[in-house]
């Protein structure tokens, strides 16, 4: 092939490139755009959302991509992506990664999400510490199984149903006061601890719901809670309760946390004995914590405990409790009460442990020369 042949082929090649790069430009420099049918010029305008809003640079996506594998359909690419503390003030050009599973947002500026309609892909999304008011979940996937919210500014919770896989939900840190009826058949972390409830209006219906976390609230009727039938755990410390009735018929539950609370007598404590399962609990800082022998009053009412306000049930608690508060106490004093109507029955036990327990916490004297 002459010179001459080699430069037709190559100014060929130059100008087919040219006009393919010519022709992305233009490509891209439309995107966003619409054409207006009510202007007899056909005129061109923007969109009024997508294009207002400033677009995530492309190298930073790119560079937040992770995880290389088949995606449901059979296809390969990139399954997960990490935006966190990136400063977004917007999601305006995720919308082509549209093969994602995992997409971590947090730590940004973002008040509306709107784009992440295009992910329908999408099982895990966090949004957590960012400045979203308001929300509807038909901008999500119904594939979602994992949503964080927390540490937002949400005044209302959206209507979870409408993301039948979902499992866990956290909206912690929030500006939530009450809502209505909640239900869900497939949820079974939720987490709305750190707002300002202070009322629950309608039932919750979650029947396969595990761990519920409502600490840090204001609540003080917790009757809604009676129909969690498959609870294993609740949280609710530092909310302003002072009766637990509705508690006695959650079976199922292993952990219960109600620091900082107004409960006060041992008969409210009493009616968590119909719980088989119940192994560690939480009264500290209520009243009932001021109560003389309190910690051995509580453990004898609850014989399957193991931790109580934090600390581990040391066997010889129990073999104490069981000789302050057992049965022989209750046939002694009905003896006593028959013979000697008119006395007080006393215990002597009681102030013998009065008086081990101030020798224990008396300094010790070195008598080692």
């Amino acid at each position: 092939m002459n010179k001459k042949r080699k430069m037709e082929l190559f100014e060929t090649l130059y100008r087919h490139i040219k006009v393919k790069n010519l022709q992305e430009q233009d490509k891209e420099n439309r995107q966003g755009l619409t054409f207006s049918e009510d202007t007899e010029d056909s005129s061109f305008k923007t969109q009024s959302k997508s294009v207002s809003k400033p677009q995530i640079p492309k190298e930073i996506i790119r560079s937040s991509l992770s995880t290389f594998g088949q995606t449901v359909n059979g296809s390969y690419s990139f399954l997960s992506c990490d935006l966190s503390s990136k400063g977004l003030v917007s999601l305006n050009g995720i919308q082509s990664y549209d093969k994602l599973e995992h997409l971590n947002c947090s730590k940004n500026d973002l008040s509306e999400v709107e784009e992440l309609a295009a992910l329908a892909n999408l099982f895990f999304l966090e949004l957590s510490r960012n400045k979203i008011q308001r929300l509807s979940l038909t901008h999500f996937s119904s594939k979602l199984v994992t949503l964080d919210l927390s540490h937002n500014k949400l005044k209302k919770l959206p209507q979870l149903s409408r993301l039948p896989f979902l499992k866990k939900f956290r909206a912690s840190h929030n500006c939530l006061t009450s809502f209505g009826e909640l239900r869900h058949q497939q949820l079974e972390d939720l987490d709305l601890s750190h707002n300002s409830v202070s009322i629950i209006e309608g039932p919750l219906d979650f029947p396969l719901l595990a761990l519920l976390d409502f600490s840090f609230n204001e609540l003080f009727d917790i009757s809604p809670f009676q129909n969690l039938a498959n609870l294993q755990i609740l949280r609710l410390n530092k909310n302003s309760i002072r009766s637990l009735n509705a508690l006695q018929f959650l079976e199922t539950l292993i952990e219960l946390e109600l620091a900082c609370n107004e409960i006060a007598a041992f008969d409210e404590i009493n009616l968590l004995n119909s719980l088989p399962y119940l192994s560690a609990l939480d009264l500290s800082m209520n009243i009932c914590q001021s109560l003389k022998f309190y910690r051995f009053q509580v453990i004898y009412m609850l014989p399957g405990l193991t931790v109580l306000d934090g600390q581990p049930v040391d066997p010889k608690e129990q073999v104490t409790a069981a000789c302050f508060f057992g049965e022989f106490i209750d046939l002694e004093n009905r003896i006593f009460s028959e013979q000697l109507p008119e006395e007080k029955f006393i215990d002597k036990r009681v102030f013998m442990s009065g008086l081990v327990m101030k020798i224990h916490m008396s300094p010790r004297i070195d008598l080692s020369i």
